[in-house]
């Protein structure tokens, strides 16, 4: 027979009655009702949250609209002031260089006058002499201008386009201003034609002033675009038998009136600081020829 250990014994465990295992099963019961009510609040919120989301997607979206349209305004204050800082500093690099080909021009042919020629055009008629008109004018269309120098010399009259290419201030053209060698009344003149956004000039055989050629700048040269016809005694301009009192102007640099020609001097002079809108456009080439002036 084993012998008996003593220790082999184990204290027997008191077993809960039925009462304390139904306390114990309800406090449970209460823990995990707790734990199942907690999750389903966080569901019934993620289902609302679900339900908001197209109002928070369309109050996302208008915010973003508004942030957008913010950033829009200030990068076009910042491009219209960077622009307005870039043009300034062309204007002034334009008008450096437009007054030194002034300059040479009056040392070479002399300052604005005008002198009486009532043998030539009738009484109390005159012309204007030395670097007689001065106008800054587009002539390519790119947004900034070039510059139309007149003068006389050796008794007849030229015009010159200055302009810059790349870096530096050259001439792009010259030729003769119009006049008829069978009608020294009608004196000389220079044709602009106005179209789109640029300047055109027009150049003319002194046997056929009628006839007018019209060149546009092209790149950094001057080439043929079109014809006109001008009439010398209405002073109107036509293209294709329809006359046109829209968009030429005539610049008149001699048979002109004394009083005219003495405020001429005083006008075309002005300075080379504002640039050409084309404000004497819209009046026929008789008229242009007493408002033309520089801008």
């Amino acid at each position: 027979m084993k012998p008996y250990n003593y220790f082999d014994d184990e204290e027997e465990q008191p077993q809960p009655s039925a009462q304390v295992r139904l306390a114990q099963l309800v406090a449970a019961l209460q823990v995990n009702g707790a734990k199942l009510r907690r999750t389903v609040r966080r569901d019934e919120e993620i289902v609302e949250e679900l339900r908001d989301y197209p109002n928070l997607r369309r109050a996302a979206l208008k915010w973003l609209a508004v942030a957008l349209f913010v950033l829009a305004v200030v990068i076009a204050i910042i491009s219209f002031a960077v622009s307005l800082h870039n043009q300034s500093k062309w204007n002034e690099r334009f008008c450096d260089q437009a007054g030194q080909v002034c300059t040479d021009y009056i040392a070479k042919y002399g300052a604005c006058r005008w002198e009486s020629m009532d043998e030539r055009y009738g009484k109390k008629m005159a012309r204007m002499t030395g670097v007689s008109y001065l106008r800054r004018m587009d002539f390519n269309g790119d947004g900034r201008d070039e510059l139309l120098i007149c003068y006389l010399e050796k008794g007849l009259y030229f015009f010159d386009i200055w302009g810059f290419d790349g870096k530096n201030f050259s001439k792009f053209y010259s030729a003769n201003a119009c006049y008829a060698t069978g009608d020294g009344k009608l004196g000389s003149w220079v044709v602009l034609y106005h179209t789109g956004r640029r300047y055109q000039v027009g150049v003319c055989d002194p046997q056929k002033p009628t006839e007018v050629t019209l060149y546009a700048m092209r790149g950094k040269k001057f080439k043929k675009a079109a014809s006109c016809q001008y009439n010398v005694d209405t002073g109107v301009f036509s293209q294709n038998d329809k006359p046109n009192t829209e968009d030429f102007e005539r610049l008149q640099l001699s048979c002109i009136r004394e009083t005219r020609a003495g405020g001429y001097g005083d006008r075309r002079h002005g300075g080379i600081q504002h640039q050409d809108h084309g404000g004497d456009r819209g009046q026929p080439a008789g008229r242009h020829a007493e408002k033309a002036s520089l801008l």
